[in-house]
């Protein structure tokens, strides 16, 4: 993994990039996706696995006007890739957004089809909490100041 990767405020992401998440879907499609490097999609068929690559890792998405008409905003939870295979249109390659949310476990939720060539996923993920919770506190040092009074008062195994 390249150290001069973007993980997000904090660096809150690196544990993501240290794995692979798949995801089956109807039809025997399986998602597979690799935060900071791609996202897959693959179909098992009688004796031939055929593989798309539904984009690679490009950068955070920063405005959200690309996947609806709100207003723009910064936003670090939300990851593009690009320069995917080929798609329908021969003139276009695959891309997708990543929209990264607070859960309790790592997985993929959902990939729905946006465009001929656009997919989006819902991703869940402890690793989203913490850029969630510093979207809400603009000053870092009330943020850092509350996170260590609650992790104060545990006791010590």
């Amino acid at each position: 993994h390249n150290i001069n990767l973007d993980y997000g405020p904090h660096n809150s992401h690196f544990e993501l990039s240290q794995n692979c998440y798949a995801s089956e879907a109807m039809g025997g499609i399986t998602y597979n996706f690799c935060p900071f490097y791609n996202l897959t999609k693959s179909k098992k068929e009688t004796g031939d696995d055929s593989f798309i690559v539904l984009g690679k890792w490009l950068g955070f998405h920063r405005s959200r006007q690309a996947l609806d008409e709100q207003s723009e905003m910064d936003l670090p939870n939300t990851l593009k890739y690009g320069n995917g295979d080929p798609c329908r249109d021969k003139n276009a390659q695959e891309e997708s957004i990543v929209i990264g949310k607070c859960g309790p476990t790592t997985r993929i939720i959902s990939v729905e089809q946006k465009g001929q060539c656009l997919h989006e996923v819902l991703f869940k993920s402890p690793a989203f909490c913490e850029t969630e919770m510093l979207n809400m506190y603009e000053d870092v040092k009330e943020f850092e100041a509350l996170k260590s009074k609650h992790f104060s008062n545990r006791d010590e195994l």
